[in-house]
Order: structure tokens, then C-alpha cells, then sequence
């Protein structure tokens, strides 16, 4: 279960701000979450709180507007800006 939950978090669910970057903060909130509903709360899954929560893990490119997504800004989007930009309202087509 935890793989799955962490390789689903790291497809874009993990995305819990919407800003295209996943964080060490971000991924551990998804990957508790998920495993705690697949197992019905028989397994808890904890992470150290050592190091920077904001360490950005992967960039999300999303691949259409279902998904209630938006880009960030032209030019921004590298990583470590992750939440310090506003999105534009328009969607990935990548």
C-alpha cells in the first residue's frame, strides 16, 4: 500500500496546493492520507519531520482542464518556487 500511495501522490495527487510542484510536505500528507483509507486506518504511516518540508520532489505536468488544474505563470515554475506564484487560469496541454 505504501508504494502505491506514493507513487499515486507523486502522479499528481500529492499536487495539494495546485502549484505543478509536489513537496517532501505535500507527498507525506498524500501518502499518510492514502494508505490510512486503503488499509481503513490499519496502518498509519509516519515520516521524521527532519530536513526542509518544502523540498520540492517532482514537478506536475497535468494533461488536460478536467482536472480543475492551471500553469503557473510563463517564465516561473523552477524548482524551489513551488507556492510562490500565482497561477494563470488556463490548462497544460504537455
Amino acid at each position: 500500500m505504501f508504494t502505491y500511495a506514493v507513487i499515486e501522490g507523486l502522479k499528481a495527487s500529492a499536487d495539494l496546493s495546485h502549484s505543478h510542484f509536489i513537496d517532501a510536505q505535500e507527498l507525506s500528507t498524500s501518502v499518510q492520507g492514502t494508505v490510512r483509507k486503503l488499509t481503513a486506518d490499519k496502518q498509519q504511516p509516519t515520516f521524521p519531520q527532519s530536513g526542509r518540508s518544502d523540498f520540492v520532489i517532482s514537478k506536475v505536468r497535468y494533461a488536460s482542464c478536467a482536472r480543475g488544474k492551471t500553469d503557473p505563470p510563463d517564465g516561473e515554475g523552477k524548482a524551489g518556487d513551488a507556492g510562490k506564484h500565482e497561477p494563470k487560469r488556463r490548462c497544460s496541454l504537455d
